[in-house]
């Protein structure tokens, strides 16, 4: 079957956990919001699909300021984040 997507817009400072998985420049504070968020994400099950990445797949064009994020609403650099889903067994 092939994958769909979805796009949200986080911030742009998670993306190197987000996508290699290196926390390293993440307090634990950010880290634990970053999984949280990911949590969120994989619970809120936009499609009626179940998730196929936990994490997203890659960030689409570069960060940009926006007055809000889809994860908390706060203002910032944010980069869109593409995460597949679809329903596979």
């Amino acid at each position: 079957m092939t994958p769909n997507f979805l796009r949200f817009n986080l911030p742009s400072h998670w993306a190197s956990y987000l996508i290699n998985r290196d926390s390293s420049g993440l307090s634990d504070a950010e880290k634990q919001e970053a999984d949280s968020c990911l949590n969120w994400l994989a619970k809120c099950n936009y499609t009626g699909h179940n998730w196929w990445t936990y994490y997203p797949e890659s960030i689409e064009g570069d960060e940009f300021f926006s007055k809000s994020n889809d994860w908390d609403g706060t203002g910032g650099m944010v980069c869109t984040y593409v995460f597949a889903y679809g329903h596979f067994a």
